[in-house]
């Protein structure tokens, strides 16, 4: 599953409050559980995941507590990493450097069949079409840099979900649409999928989503209301864990 920043990507793997994750690359989520602590609590066997940081330079990379704000603003953005923002990972050196991983670990991953059952992918700023000129390449950003990069990256990967022995599915949304879109979910009761946030608190636009699967109706599309708590919701569902995690456990939530 690709996709970018707090609170949004938190909320995917799920942040328990917005006010714990937004706006600040020191936040932090205590006490919050999240959907790899669900994965290894499966039984009677574990189930395993694998986070892929594209720009990413090393394994569990994050600023330290006395860091200055998002140090890694461009590029590698700690914000766009929502498992580093969980103390039972980011303070578990081993557990984190074994899972949260530069985004070079997922070809060889691919080569060797040995994929997680869970992997959430998060592109760079300049290939999430965050950058509007990335620094890398002067002549490229925006979509086109994204669309670029999905390119060049999605097909290794839908041949891993297309072979007949792999029960797979791959996601593809976003954290936000533009910076004046203030469209979809609002602080408005019911329009969200998931319920009412806090007043002021606008929803980040409408985005879309793609899922990429044999077992996916070709083709399909739904007026249905979704948010980033449906996604988790359903991720849920398909691992048969029975917990929805905050927000994904709402009445008013889709899978």
């Amino acid at each position: 599953m690709t996709s970018g920043q707090t609170p949004t990507v938190l909320f995917q793997t799920d942040c328990e409050n917005w006010s714990l994750c937004e706006g600040s690359q020191k936040a932090r989520v205590d006490g919050g559980r999240s959907i790899v602590d669900q994965l290894e609590e499966v039984t009677p066997t574990a189930l395993t995941w694998g986070a892929y940081m594209d720009g990413m330079s090393r394994s569990c990379q994050h600023p330290s507590a006395n860091d200055v704000v998002d140090p890694y603003g461009i590029g590698y953005a700690t914000r766009h990493d929502p498992f580093v923002y969980y103390p039972p990972i980011v303070e578990d050196q081993k557990r984190c450097d074994l899972h949260v991983v530069p985004y070079t670990e997922l070809t060889p991953t691919l080569t060797s069949g040995a994929v997680p059952n869970y992997v959430f992918i998060t592109p760079d700023t300049c290939h999430d079409g965050h950058d509007a000129v990335c620094a890398s390449d002067p002549t490229t950003g925006g979509l086109k840099a994204a669309d670029s990069w999905l390119s060049t990256n999605v097909p290794p990967i839908l041949q891993f979900v297309n072979d007949p022995n792999n029960d797979a599915v791959l996601f593809i949304t976003f954290d936000e649409s533009g910076f004046d879109d203030f469209s979809g979910c609002t602080s408005a009761r019911g329009t969200c999928a998931s319920g009412s946030f806090g007043t002021g608190v606008d929803g980040g636009g409408r985005i879309g989503l793609l899922a990429l699967s044999p077992r996916v109706h070709a083709g399909h599309t739904t007026d249905t209301p979704y948010d980033h708590a449906s996604l988790l919701r359903t991720i849920e569902d398909g691992f048969g864990i029975s917990e929805h995690l905050n927000n994904a456990g709402s009445p008013l939530e889709h899978a």
